[in-house]
């Protein structure tokens, strides 16, 4: 071994001496790192995972007006019903259509829903109109309230519902006139809305043909 060979690797020797042991130790590091961004990426799959299979099932419980639960069905199956919708519609009706209110603006809101739901051919729209005539709200507003409370609507057959209400009458300072139970018979037919502003009122499409009310003894 000539000389500049034997100074290469005693110059090769000391280096590996004095910082090999800072490679390793560099290399050592990487490795831990390495396997730490492994194990974070197989738990965040993991998380992915579960969370696409495990989900909160939300329930519906329709209870009936003493609070006791009558039916318990899985939100994410329900099938629509356009019968709740109906119902909701001709109860809200009647309301609109019984209701006294000393808020004129209120008042003419409330005329404007009802007329909203009968066309002017129909028989429930000349019946809602000659009331009107006999029993004008404003008129009543000025000695007395009607407050309107809707206990049922139920479905008859296909076209005829049967709605229950309780109407109590106020006089101005507030007191209590009369309370009255009534029900009324009413057919209904389904087409569809003529207009913008009436889809956004009625978007069933449900109108009003005829109406009776009588009060219930």
């Amino acid at each position: 071994m000539s000389g500049v060979d034997e100074l290469y690797l005693n110059s090769k020797n000391e280096w590996l001496e004095r910082y090999g042991s800072y490679i390793d130790q560099a290399n050592q590091w990487k490795r831990i790192a390495l396997g730490s961004l492994a194990i974070a990426a197989i738990a965040v799959v993991g998380v992915i995972i579960l969370a696409t299979q495990t989900k909160m099932v939300p329930y519906v419980v329709e209870v009936d007006k003493l609070g006791d639960s009558v039916a318990v069905q899985r939100a994410d199956r329900l099938i629509p019903n356009k019968d709740v919708v109906v119902r909701s519609q001709l109860a809200n009706w009647i309301h609109d259509v019984r209701v006294v209110s000393m808020d004129a603006h209120a008042q003419h809101t409330y005329l404007n829903h009802a007329y909203a739901f009968m066309d002017k051919q129909s028989k429930a729209y000349s019946k809602i109109t000659g009331y009107y005539k006999t029993h004008d709200p404003f008129k009543r507003a000025q000695s007395e309230t009607v407050a309107i409370k809707v206990e049922a609507a139920l479905p008859i057959s296909k076209n005829t519902w049967q709605v229950d209400w309780v109407e109590t009458s106020y006089d101005r300072a507030g007191g209590i006139l009369q309370q009255i139970p009534l029900r009324a018979m009413i057919t209904i037919r389904q087409a569809a809305p003529s207009s913008e502003d009436l889809l956004l009122i009625n978007p069933t499409g449900t109108y009003i043909e005829d109406i009776n009310w009588s009060q219930r003894i």
